[in-house]
């Protein structure tokens, strides 16, 4: 599990002046599974997440301290570009993919 990410969320409602019954409400979850994720006793699904920070309107690069970007130099302007189904990927979905894999490797 990624270090504090059930304090993270905490933090995120507590500050958006929330309850855990209110989040769980919105997100469809049961409330007392949501304080084991907050308290680290439980992990948590990137859908959830996800959900989570939807809720919130935060942005999953704010959320994670922006960790998935690095600094554009014209090589890497013109390094390869990556098609899924045809359709090129855009950079969100890179970094989305990268947090997903992270995550997954954390639970290891």
């Amino acid at each position: 599990m990624i270090e504090g990410l059930g304090e993270r969320i905490k933090q995120l409602r507590k500050g958006n002046k929330d309850t855990l019954k209110g989040l769980a409400e919105k997100i469809n979850y049961d409330w007392s599974n949501l304080s084991k994720i907050e308290r680290g006793k439980y992990g948590i699904t990137a859908e959830l997440l996800n959900d989570i920070l939807e809720i919130y309107g935060v942005d999953p690069n704010d959320f994670f301290g922006n960790v998935l970007k690095a600094p554009e130099t014209e090589a890497s302007r013109s390094e390869k570009r990556f098609f899924i189904d045809g359709v090129e990927t855009t950079e969100r979905e890179i970094a989305d993919a990268i947090r997903l894999i992270r995550y997954f490797r954390s639970k290891i």
